[in-house]
């Protein structure tokens, strides 16, 4: 998984459960208020962080949820992993999925990684 390079990246490794998601939301907040992002998109942030841990919770339940943050001008972005890697990820099913239409819908950009160490989602939401 290729990390996001940049100054001001901010990383946290979780327990792999749901519940855990909510952390991360508190730390994309913070990285949305800096980007400058509008209300509606900060929402939009916090739906995307929370599909894109429960479509990596469903592949590898018990382990680590690593998350890199950064936040740019009007931009916010993040790598959320899990150490587990899958093919073909995502899965066949993803795009006609509930959670795979939220995050296609909320965020600007979103791109689907995986590894022989991790299966990774990279999202950008921007204002």
């Amino acid at each position: 998984m290729e990390e996001l390079a940049t100054q001001g990246t901010m990383v946290v490794e979780l327990p792999g459960h749901p519940n855990m998601a909510r952390v991360v939301r508190t730390m994309a907040n913070r990285a949305a208020d800096l980007a400058g992002l509008g209300y509606d998109r900060v929402e939009d942030l916090g739906l995307a962080i929370d599909e894109s841990a429960t479509a990596l919770l469903d592949l590898a339940p018990d382990t680590i949820l690593r998350t890199d943050l950064v936040a740019n001008a009007h931009t916010v972005a993040f790598v959320m992993s899990v150490e587990t890697s899958t093919e073909p990820w995502p899965p066949a099913n993803w795009s006609d999925s509930i959670g795979g239409m939220v995050l296609e819908s909320v965020a600007t950009e979103v791109a689907f990684e995986s590894d022989d160490r991790s299966s990774s989602i990279r999202v950008s939401i921007t204002n």
